[in-house]
């Protein structure tokens, strides 16, 4: 989904083309959302990778890279610190770790997968594209600054909301 929403807005040209690429890309974040809510995604597509950075035996939390290297360390494989191992978020509320995450190498095909945490993923995913969009301020001419013009007007720092100078 990044990579298509990136190069969709890849496309724009200048503000007004990225306003409308964007609403391209929110068209197919709902796609995206909508396969996500009935099932109809396959679940290679699903699956986390992630390094982990010490040995299974020695995770003190539960975290979901920790129950699912553990997972795999209890079904006789040998992991390393620095390894990526991959698993598929099961139920990411569930009062049972090992209910929560499913190491791929073991998924089964019958386990679900957490519908709501991958939608909460997916909009997470996407909101760095939804920054703060505001109308440029006008200007007398494209480029031209205007004298006396506070420096928080120029399009450069336009977005930055900081206290102007004291005088």
């Amino acid at each position: 989904m990044q990579h298509e929403a990136l190069s969709i807005l890849a496309e724009a040209h200048d503000y007004e083309s990225y306003l409308q690429k964007l609403e391209v890309a929110r068209t197919v974040l709902a796609g995206y959302e909508e396969r996500l809510a009935t099932g109809d995604v396959e679940i290679k597509d699903l699956v986390v990778s992630k390094r982990i950075t010490r040995e299974p035996r020695d995770y003190q939390k539960a975290g979901v890279t920790a129950i699912a290297a553990q997972q795999l360390f209890g079904s006789g494989v040998s992991l390393r610190p620095g390894q990526n191992i991959e698993y598929i978020i099961t139920d990411s509320e569930s009062v049972v770790p090992n209910d929560r995450v499913r190491a791929f190498a073991l998924w089964e095909g019958w386990f679900g997968y957490d519908r709501k945490k991958y939608a909460a993923m997916l909009r997470e995913a996407f909101q760095p594209f939804e920054l703060f969009i505001a109308q440029p301020p006008p200007r007398d001419a494209p480029g031209e600054i205007r004298v006396g013009q506070d420096w928080t007007d120029t399009p450069l720092f336009f977005g930055l909301k900081l206290p102007h100078p004291p005088a």
